[in-house]
């Protein structure tokens, strides 16, 4: 931290973004070129090593992203050069919008939604990602869509439960609970519930879970959908829905990698993120 302090106060030059990993570097890096941002690094958090971890959740939480979020805390607060024109720390905003947060440092920059994965959550790319990779499906794309989000949701709000009761349950993948009605994802909500709740052997816990999940539920009803699902649930379920339409099976790594291929990297540039980042660095002063 010492080393990177002392080169952006001696490069006034050095502009960076930092990203949670290499998917999220890879995106922004492609975001930035396309728009032609030229002389700005992107970097995974990992390339720093950040003193301490801030958490905002009470010590819930950990990993890359709240030790993004402590790199553009130190940064910003340790500094003696203005860097809010110079680096930006993007975070996935998760359950952010549904519980709230402080704004820890106007370098920290969330995603518009719980994640970057949630940009790809847009009927006319999934209508372009069916038509030129999947070559068709039996549905159109608003209804693919509409057809997962009450099922994206219910799963959104038993990880934002498990965060509320700190129970810290590892989760659990929902497809052998899920079964496909037309375009429309059932999920079996008690057999979920029970699996999950027992696989970290918290069973015994399930109706004060099923009281957090109808408190969380209510919290963010008024919310744009795409800020109650969770980015890798989307992906995930939409690979399995695919594959049950389908009957043939994709690598996972390939589908989502296919899925963002599709997102217009131009038309990004109008959602707040991505215009804050143009702004911040093509933009002038420090």
């Amino acid at each position: 931290m010492e080393e990177l302090l002392a080169r952006y106060e001696l490069e006034p030059s050095l502009r960076d973004v930092y990203t949670e990993g290499p998917s999220d570097r890879q995106r922004v890096q492609h975001f930035l070129r396309a728009h032609k941002v030229g002389d700005v690094g992107v970097y995974e958090v990992d390339t720093v090593d950040v003193p301490y971890e801030f958490d905002p959740g009470g010590g819930q939480e950990s990993g890359q992203r709240q030790r993004l979020i402590a790199l553009g805390v130190q940064l910003q607060e340790r500094c003696r050069v203005g860097l809010q024109r110079r680096v930006a720390c993007i975070v996935d905003a998760d359950s952010d919008y549904l519980f709230g947060y402080t704004e820890e440092s106007p370098l920290v920059l969330r995603t518009d939604y719980c994640a970057l994965e949630l940009y790809a959550f847009d009927e006319g790319l999934l209508a372009k990602f069916v038509d030129l990779v999947l070559l068709g499906l039996p549905f159109e794309a608003r209804d693919v869509l509409n057809g997962m989000t009450e099922t994206l949701q219910q799963l959104f709000y038993f990880r934002a439960a498990n965060r509320r009761l700190r129970l810290g349950l590892s989760w659990l993948s929902p497809e052998r609970c899920c079964s496909l009605d037309g375009s429309v994802v059932r999920l079996d909500e008690e057999d979920f519930l029970r699996r999950y709740l027992n696989k970290s052997a918290k069973l015994d816990r399930l109706e004060e879970f099923r009281r957090a999940c109808e408190e969380v539920r209510a919290a963010g009803r008024d919310l744009e959908r795409r800020r109650c699902i969770h980015g890798h649930d989307f992906v995930e379920l939409l690979r399995w829905y695919v594959e049950q339409v389908k009957n043939t099976r994709y690598a996972p790594v390939l589908f989502e990698r296919s899925l963002w291929a599709c997102v217009d990297v131009k038309g990004l540039g109008g959602e707040r993120l991505f215009a804050t980042l143009l702004e911040r660095f093509l933009g002038r002063g420090q």
